[in-house]
């Protein structure tokens, strides 16, 4: 995983970056491998499902570029799919209002972190088993740190 955070905060180089609008890990491949930083897949204009999508994301293995989803509407199902897939960062359309801003920044946040209206699942696998294995009071008692 490349660190294009502080890469855009370091002010050094001229970062160069790409939007993707077709459904081809071989051409997302070519992109990255071109020396593109960023790579923006876009779900709202470009025929893209979660299939496609993954394949897309993990066409950037091995390169210096950061995949970015904008996904095709603010739903918070898109965002952990995208997320989940290995996106870096999530690009969302149509954001109007400060509301709007804050409900798509709650899309990428964990229930633990419920003061900040989190809408994820589980981050971890300590999760999944604490769901498995114990009351739901009991495991948000005892992870509510996570």
């Amino acid at each position: 995983m490349s660190d294009i955070k502080s890469r855009m905060h370091g002010g050094s180089e001229v970062l160069s970056g790409f939007v993707n609008i077709i459904p081809s890990a071989v051409a997302t491949q070519a992109l990255a491998s071109a020396g593109a930083h960023w790579l923006m897949i876009d779900q709202e204009h470009g025929p893209i499902g979660p299939e496609t999508l993954h394949s897309m994301i993990a066409a950037t293995a091995g390169t210096n570029c950061s995949p970015w989803v904008r996904v095709a509407r603010r739903e918070d199902f898109l965002v952990k799919t995208a997320l989940d897939a290995g996106a870096e960062g999530i690009v969302f359309p149509l954001v109007t209002s400060a509301d709007d801003a804050a409900r798509c920044v709650s899309f990428t946040r964990y229930p633990p972190r419920a003061s900040e209206a989190g809408v994820r699942s589980w981050p971890t696998l300590v999760g999944v088993r604490a769901s498995l294995t114990m009351e739901p009071k009991e495991a948000k008692k005892r992870y509510a740190s996570y």
